[in-house]
């Protein structure tokens, strides 16, 4: 870790009671300013199971996506398409990379929800909303 960080952490036992629940409020909100607030469905119930959506390599499996056949490109962002190479990478402007790196370099945010943000060009639907129609319609859902 850093050395700031240290610093930081030193410090934390000099800290009354207040003053901690402040820097944990400081820091939640900076914390969702990077990585954003989860959507109503990602807001975890506890009552209930936690229930974790597929990821791409069982889409792959379902042929919900296509390697080496499918575009994908980012909502907004058409203009950027790249071809899905397997369950972790794509081909974009002659260069091989992850998913993720792709999707941020295309919007130039620090993360990016793939999920969420990427479209598959020859359904014009999000990954998320690809999985969760299959899940649905598969009495998964």
């Amino acid at each position: 870790m850093s050395k700031s960080y240290q610093q930081v952490v030193a410090s934390l036992d000099t800290l009354s009671a207040p003053e901690l629940v402040a820097l944990l409020g400081e820091i939640s909100v900076r914390l969702q300013a990077q990585v954003g607030t989860p959507t109503e469905d990602e807001v975890v119930d506890a009552a209930e199971p936690r229930r974790y959506l597929p990821r791409l390599p069982q889409m792959i499996e379902w042929g919900l996506v296509l390697p080496m056949e499918d575009t994908l490109y980012v909502n907004g962002a058409p203009e950027h398409p790249a071809l899905l190479l397997d369950a972790s990478r794509v081909a974009y402007q002659g260069q091989t990379m992850s998913l993720n790196d792709w999707a941020k370099a295309v919007t130039g945010w620090k993360a990016v929800n793939v999920y969420e943000r990427v479209l598959v060009k020859r359904q014009g639907r999000t990954l998320d909303d690809l999985r969760r129609t299959y899940l649905s319609e598969n009495g998964q859902g």
